[in-house]
């Protein structure tokens, strides 16, 4: 991890999962020590895929909402992949969540070889807390 005084988080979410999203940057935004970045940081008239690439390269952790309709975006699945690339050379850390009924069968080959933490059905507060153990430990 680049900075660990103030590691920079990417989430990462299909549109329909949107609430879950917003949850998870609320309570992150809330944390002092950390930088946020989901695409609704993106102002209008800016070039949308510069500025996701441009921040997906510069975080530390990116957190990934599994869904269907994650796993059915070609962009989330290609984000993914650009997590995947940066943990697999020690350059960040990826958090997938499970937040629907996704069989865990029907991830991409590449995703099933990261631990998912099971958001479904579960209380919020005790997801973020796991969040908070997880990048605790990526900033070690």
């Amino acid at each position: 991890m680049r900075n660990p005084t103030k590691p920079n988080v990417f989430i990462s979410y299909a549109h329909e999962d949107r609430a879950y999203a917003d949850l998870i940057r609320g309570y992150l935004i809330g944390r002092r020590d950390l930088g946020v970045f989901m695409d609704r940081e993106i102002s209008p008239g800016e070039n949308w895929d510069q500025s996701v690439t441009e921040n997906l390269d510069a975080c530390d952790v990116v957190i990934l909402l599994l869904s269907h309709a994650f796993v059915a975006s070609k962009w989330n699945l290609y984000e993914a992949g650009v997590a995947l690339a940066k943990d697999r050379v020690h350059q960040g850390k990826v958090i997938p969540i499970l937040v629907d009924d996704l069989d865990l069968h029907e991830l991409p080959a590449s995703l099933c070889r990261v631990t998912v933490l099971d958001g479904r059905g579960s209380d919020p507060r005790s997801v973020l807390s796991q969040v908070d153990e997880m990048l605790v430990k990526a900033a070690a």
